[in-house]
């Protein structure tokens, strides 16, 4: 990273969609930003039934989250086990080897209101 400030980003739905789109490649290139999420692909919900009656294909409501961070940020097929915001760093399973796990270290989140989002002890699906 070299020195640059790390930012995770957790999710591959619309919250992430919306916040690396939003970055410029220039933009980027000041921050170390990691996307962690089980899911490798952003689906574009409000078509799904549309999908299912078959009057669209399903590759037209899926993009893979490559597509999506190219330039910008870097991918990691992981699932958020919990968030340690003394340390900074999110504790990670791999998604195709849960019982491997990591540690992705952050200097902030998009939002920076972790400790707000932990209040309520929620398990997200992300």
């Amino acid at each position: 990273s070299g020195g640059r400030p790390k930012v995770v980003v957790l999710g591959s739905g619309w919250g992430a969609a919306t916040f690396i789109q939003g970055l410029s490649k220039e933009d980027a290139a000041m921050y170390d930003v990691k996307v962690v999420s089980p899911r490798n692909f952003f689906l574009y919900t409000p078509l799904l039934p549309a999908c299912t009656m078959g009057c669209v294909e399903e590759d037209s409501i899926m993009t893979p989250v490559r597509l999506l961070i190219e330039g910008r940020a870097e991918y990691l097929h992981a699932k958020c086990e919990s968030i340690d915001t003394i340390k900074k760093v999110v504790r990670c399973c791999r998604a195709v080897q849960p019982s491997r796990s990591n540690e992705v270290a952050y200097d902030r989140f998009p939002e920076g209101d972790v400790e707000g989002k932990l209040i309520f002890d929620i398990e997200y699906d992300i």
